[in-house]
């Protein structure tokens, strides 16, 4: 419902499904949920990442509450554990998706947008979050590996500041495309995610022309498994 209905004339997306379940021949199956796929991350062994500020938000699911949300996740995306984190980037006019803060790159592990700047507004969001996945453990019971990866530095349309994350990046066949935006956290950043991408080759791109929209190269696209 264009991210709690933050903007007019949405509807014709909820035409989409059918259409894409017409062309593929696919059972259509209409959840009792509205989020985006943004909000959630699978690791493809039972554990799901997803935000309380998107999830649970009234502007979405008004009077849903986490026990609820997480009965309907595990039975329409098979998943066995939620993790919730509780809220997203200052600027993030989706309330919060994970895909800007958390991701998982393998089973058991997880990149994480951190903030080192006390003064800066993501500072206390991303601290919580990050001490949320240092406590807790996947649906296999591992604990969670976390590679922490720093905040770009505060980029602006304007007055505005634009919802710049290093973490929304995108899986595509044997590749990760990586958003940068022209700073000297970049190579930190792309270092960091090449360590844990395993087989996978990193491909940066500079993403400052898309954030302006609201969202980087995960925003925009939308795996497709097969």
């Amino acid at each position: 419902n264009a991210w709690g209905e933050k903007y007019p004339h949405y509807e014709n997306d909820t035409n989409l499904p059918l259409r894409i379940s017409q062309m593929d021949k696919l059972e259509l199956i209409n959840a009792p949920l509205c989020f985006e796929g943004g909000a959630f991350c699978v690791d493809g062994e039972g554990t799901l990442l997803t935000t309380e500020s998107v999830v649970l938000n009234s502007n979405r699911n008004p009077g849903l509450d986490k026990w609820e949300a997480e009965k309907y996740l595990k039975y329409y995306l098979g998943i066995k554990k939620v993790i919730w984190l509780r809220r997203g980037l200052c600027s993030d006019e989706t309330d919060g998706h994970v895909d800007n803060l958390a991701a998982f790159v393998a089973p058991g592990v997880v990149v994480a947008l951190t903030c080192s700047d006390l003064s800066d507004e993501n500072y206390d969001a991303l601290k919580e979050n990050l001490a949320i996945l240092g406590r807790e453990t996947d649906a296999q019971g591992r604990s969670l590996k976390v590679v922490q990866i720093e905040q770009p530095d505060p980029i602006f349309n304007g007055a505005k500041r634009l919802t710049a994350s290093y973490i929304n990046f995108y899986f595509v066949n044997n590749a990760i495309l990586a958003p940068v935006f022209g700073q000297s956290k970049d190579t930190q950043a792309i270092d960091a995610i090449k360590q844990v991408a395993q087989s996978r080759k990193v491909i940066p791109f500079q993403a400052n022309d898309l954030i302006v929209g609201g969202g980087a190269i995960h925003c925009v696209t939308q795996q497709w498994p097969i």
